[in-house]
């Protein structure tokens, strides 16, 4: 819940948007995070500025689930944000179209 409430606060004070949606990917709906829709919507009301959405995709993140994203959302990918990935994380942050890290 920390990460996701300084994920928005500096998208609030950095970003020019009123609208934040967040996307886990997902190959077996058991790897949903069960909490993390209860918390957005959390978040969403102590924002009344932004408006936050939770949207589970199935299927594996990297640059083609990112290019797919950016089409079906129409957002560009230099306006995504993405975490900070682990070590095991297959491809380079450069790999991923412009997509930006949140840390």
């Amino acid at each position: 819940m920390a990460l996701l409430n300084r994920a928005t606060l500096y998208v609030l004070k950095n970003e020019q948007t009123n609208r934040l949606i967040v996307i886990t990917a997902y190959e077996h709906e058991e790897e949903i995070p069960p909490q993390l829709a209860d918390q957005l919507a959390t978040i969403d009301k102590l924002y009344p500025r932004l408006r936050i959405d939770f949207i589970a995709v199935r299927g594996t993140f990297g640059p083609e689930l990112i290019e797919r994203l950016s089409r079906r959302l129409k957002v560009p990918k230099n306006y995504m944000f993405i975490g900070t990935p682990s070590d095991a994380f297959p491809h380079r942050v450069s790999d991923l179209g412009g997509v930006r890290l949140i840390i």
